[in-house]
């Protein structure tokens, strides 16, 4: 009898502990399709692949996931301070690294365990003569234009180029095409979704990227302090589902071979 309420209790207490367990992740509003839908803060029915991808995993390890969308840089903030678990599709670089806790083998971000890879590319209007040939840009006589709030912006001041921030793709196309920038560096999908999405036909890509950057959910540090062995199960659960999940819902998001 014992032996039976002493089981009782301890598969109550599993039960338990499984229904507490809850993540708060926030992501941008910044739409990245087919990654991210939508470009407000409400999560849309079709929310984006790598939405689905984290929300599947996190019910796999036995978590209910809350959602939050907010602007890139209060995204950050959010979970540098604690009020937000952590965060999805974010690259890696070592002032993040200080900040945030990522999935790591041997030290460095583990690939297996991302949730994509990204490349950015580099647009242009048709006819210009701006180019990037995988090491340096050529005839670059204005400023670039990037997301503001993204990696991107200080990787390529890290090349010496002048980088104009914007709150948008459409914003950046805009000032692109009024002459008020030389070019736009984006992620490839973004960048050629918003060209098709506004009918914009002047506009053109480099066919080299930029660079290519894996993506991962991040953590707060002191959350991964608290539960290490809880976020070593969502992101290896990530990293299991993820060609699985792009290919069960590339003809949901219509995926483009751009």
């Amino acid at each position: 009898m014992r032996a039976l309420m002493l089981g009782v209790a301890v598969g109550l207490g599993s039960c338990l502990q499984a229904q507490a367990c809850e993540l708060s992740l926030t992501y941008s509003i910044d739409s990245i399709p087919p990654l991210i839908m939508g470009d407000s803060e409400v999560v849309p029915e079709q929310p984006g692949i790598a939405i689905e991808l984290v929300q599947r995993a996190a019910g796999d390890i036995g978590c209910k996931l809350h959602l939050k969308r907010a602007p890139t840089l209060r995204v950050l903030a959010s979970v540098e301070s604690g009020s937000q678990d952590g965060a999805l599709l974010y690259s890696y670089n070592a002032e993040r690294a200080q900040r945030f806790a990522y999935p790591l083998k041997d030290g460095l971000p583990d690939s297996a365990r991302r949730m994509s890879s990204q490349a950015y590319a580099l647009f242009r209007l048709r006819g210009s003569v701006l180019d990037w040939d995988g090491l340096r840009f050529r005839d670059l006589d204005k400023p670039l234009g990037a997301n503001r709030g993204w990696s991107i912006v200080e990787d390529l001041r890290a090349h010496g180029v002048d980088v104009e921030e914007e709150s948008s793709a459409r914003r950046n196309l805009a000032k692109l095409r009024a002459g008020r920038l030389a070019g736009y560096v984006t992620l490839r999908e973004a960048g050629n979704e918003a060209l098709r999405h506004y009918r914009i036909e002047d506009v053109e890509e480099v066919p080299v990227p930029f660079v290519i950057k894996d993506y991962f959910v991040i953590f707060n540090r002191d959350f991964q302090a608290r539960h290490p062995q809880l976020l070593e199960r969502l992101w290896s659960r990530v990293g299991q589902l993820r060609d699985e999940v792009m290919g069960e819902q590339a003809a949901k998001y219509q995926i483009h071979d751009y």
